[in-house]
């Protein structure tokens, strides 16, 4: 089974509508990224609040919309973790995917580390735009 993970950038109102879209990315600002699942986002807040990583935390991302089948729902990322994501420096970006891909949690799990700096800076640019838009950063789930 394949799993598709979306950043969307929306009120968090919208996830029923993120949920159903058949293209969210006709009417939200997207960026795929298979490494956004809320074990690695997790893991990339306690990396960034330089503090150890905390299972509890993945507690904190809420599901705020399912599909009626299923097969879709939407994760909301936690506040703090797109500010600070919104606050990353580009010239920070290289260190910091280098850092999270040797996370004990995230390496586990065997990720290739150019998929978590290209990962890293769609959240970031991602980030961005939700705090420009006083949005939020979601993530839209599909299996």
């Amino acid at each position: 089974m394949s799993v598709l993970l979306l950043l969307v950038v929306a009120i968090p109102a919208e996830a029923p509508a993120v949920v159903a879209a058949e293209e969210p990315e006709s009417h939200w600002a997207t960026r795929p990224v298979g490494v956004a699942d809320e074990i690695n986002l997790a893991a990339l807040w306690a990396l960034l609040d330089d503090r150890p990583y905390d299972v509890d935390d993945v507690l904190k991302f809420k599901t705020i919309a399912t599909h009626k089948d299923g097969s879709t729902w939407v994760v909301f990322v936690p506040e703090p973790l797109t500010d600070r994501l919104a606050k990353l420096s580009e010239s920070q970006l290289g260190d910091v995917a280098a850092r999270w891909v040797e996370m004990p949690s995230v390496k586990e799990r065997r990720f290739y580390e150019p998929a978590f700096r290209q990962g890293l800076a769609d959240l970031r640019q991602l980030a961005i735009q939700a705090r420009a838009k006083q949005k939020a950063l979601l993530v839209r789930v599909t299996v």
